[in-house]
């Protein structure tokens, strides 16, 4: 089974609340899984603001794990989304 993609937030933050309303639509319409945690465990230390996005090497076909953090995911996103349809047509 494939590692889900993780999007880490803290209760009460406003700014991952918003993040997740862009970024939840977006994973569901390319059939992508992604879990929604608190950020903790293994994490917290790894991982030094929320909201974050931990996108596996699978969902976009890269060469390792992607970490999205803060404001604007969604223009993140966008980007990482172009850069790896670029390399899928080199």
């Amino acid at each position: 089974m494939k590692r889900p993609n993780v999007f880490l937030y803290r209760k009460g933050c406003k700014l991952c609340y918003d993040a997740l309303m862009e970024v939840a639509p977006f994973f569901a319409a390319r059939d992508l899984p992604l879990v929604v945690e608190v950020i903790g465990g293994q994490y917290i230390q790894q991982i030094p603001y929320v909201p974050a996005l931990l996108i596996r090497k699978s969902a976009f076909n890269t060469s390792q794990e992607v970490v999205l953090m803060g404001r604007d995911m969604m223009k993140q996103l966008q980007v990482l989304v172009a850069a790896t349809l670029e390399l899928d047509d080199q």
